[in-house]
């Protein structure tokens, strides 16, 4: 019969190491596709095929064409659609094993991701990159998989699929060309509609080539210059540095490249991995970037500020997450520390040494409280305790992934 997978399972295969890009789009008759149904048997070729993928095969999510082919099967989850794609929207992983292109993926995903996670995974898809699909902040380089133009095409031909409009709207505030999932955070603070905390800036290119004439020649050793995020009515470069850029070379190399663009009329913002986390640093480098664009404040919803603040924590949350686990990660480990090191005296007192009295032996934390006071914990190397939680979480982001 065949089976089809989708969504969920479809967007989790994609993020995986294991690239479809290498998939040969052989001619899929179309009678199979539409008669797919999740048989027994298939089930078990496709999560055999997914656990050699290193992907979750606990539910799998199928694509179906009628009520007929729905099948309740432990594990499996059925989508089902009248509307018909042509044969190229399939990729044939095996025999009786198909999945959904990146296209109809990334339209199917309008029926579990709301607009801000549809912008952020359509970034993801026409990025250089893919987010690992655990909870945490890693990710691998990849070549895009599909483009911005070929996303808007096959949702527009697609204009009766449910959610075609959704996916629309979010495309409409997409770059492609991000190289990592901070660029694509930043970019979406300028391009998401005011409503929603972003600057609606349109005019705007990410990873955009700028050749340097021949009369700049001597201020630089490249021919051409990529911008991070080129905003081109005020001809302004926003450039997000990441760990790297602290080095003494590489700062040179920076500065070599922002005189350069100076001089050809181009002016320079720079985003610090620091000052996109610290809020008050970042709210001064919006304004920055609000005032070159002409954006008047009385253009901006009167609680732009809350609206802004939520938007900056939604790209950032993962981030954020990571810290809180991180942190709280470190205060159960030194309060295990200070819980075991409470039931011991402490090793510079000249008592240590004392063989204590044999029923003793079962009251050694009270011992060492009444010889020593009680234990205090000291998490000063770690954690400082005139600093904010919010500071300590920074600073264990920036320590642990840059």
């Amino acid at each position: 019969m065949g089976i089809v997978l989708s969504h969920t399972t479809a967007r989790t295969v994609y993020q995986t190491a294991n690239s479809l890009a290498s998939y040969a789009i052989d001619p899929i008759p179309m009678e199979k596709i539409r008669g797919s149904a999740p048989t027994t048997s298939d089930l078990e070729a496709a999560r055999a095929w997914l656990n050699r993928k290193n992907v979750d095969s606990e539910s799998i999510h199928v694509l179906t064409f009628s009520n007929n082919a729905k099948r309740h099967r432990k594990g499996c989850i059925c989508h089902c659609t009248r509307y018909t794609f042509d044969a190229e929207s399939y990729l044939k992983l095996e025999p009786n094993v198909y999945i959904v292109d990146i296209k109809l993926c990334a339209l199917e995903a309008t029926a579990d991701l709301n607009l801000s996670e549809l912008v952020e995974y359509y970034f993801e898809i026409c990025g250089s990159y893919a987010l690992e699909t655990s909870d945490d902040t890693r990710y691998r380089e990849r070549p895009a998989l599909t483009s911005v133009e070929e996303l808007r095409a096959f949702f527009s031909e697609a204009s009766g699929y449910r959610g075609s409009n959704k996916a629309l709207k979010a495309l409409s505030y997409v770059r492609e060309g991000c190289r990592s999932p901070l660029e694509t955070a930043f970019v979406m603070m300028l391009t998401m509609p005011k409503s929603m905390g972003g600057l609606a800036i349109r005019a705007i290119k990410t990873d955009y080539p700028i050749p340097v004439p021949k009369r700049y020649a001597a201020l630089t050793r490249r021919t051409v210059f990529y911008l991070d995020a080129l905003l081109e009515n005020s001809m302004t470069d926003i450039e997000y540095n990441g760990f790297y850029h602290d080095e003494p070379e590489q700062q040179s190399i920076d500065e070599e490249r922002r005189n350069t663009l100076r001089n050809m009329g181009y002016a320079v913002i720079t985003v610090s991995r620091h000052s996109f986390f610290k809020q008050s640093a970042f709210r001064r480098i919006m304004e920055a970037i609000r005032i070159r664009e002409k954006i008047w404040p009385g253009r901006l919803p009167d609680n732009f500020a809350i609206l802004q603040e939520t938007l900056r924590q939604f790209v950032l949350r993962r981030y954020f997450e990571y810290g809180r686990r991180v942190l709280e990660a470190l205060k159960e480990e030194e309060a295990t520390k200070c819980e075991i090191a409470s039931q011991y005296p402490q090793a510079d007192d000249p008592s240590i040494n004392d063989v204590p009295e044999p029923d003793d032996m079962q009251h050694v934390g009270a011992l060492a409280e009444e010889i020593n006071g009680p234990w205090e914990c000291d998490m000063s190397a770690k954690i400082d305790e005139n600093r904010t939680e919010d500071d300590t979480i920074i600073d264990l982001i920036e320590n642990s992934l840059f």
